[in-house]
């Protein structure tokens, strides 16, 4: 509970009409941000998979 008062105290989640919660327009813009945060951590961990370990480079 202290976490969605502290979402609602930076204005990312609101109290629905069913008194439940939803994300503000900050926190579906938060939301989109992270995504693409999250796609390119995906790219960057493959790029890493494909290092030898110890190596600098991509295994051939």
């Amino acid at each position: 509970m202290q976490r969605l008062t502290e979402l609602q105290e930076a204005q990312l989640v609101e109290r629905d009409a069913e008194d439940g919660y939803r994300l503000t327009a900050l926190g579906k813009e938060a939301c989109d941000e992270l995504r693409g945060l999250h796609r390119w951590s995906e790219r960057w961990a493959a790029v890493l998979d494909q290092m030898p370990p110890g190596g600098s480079g991509p295994k051939s």
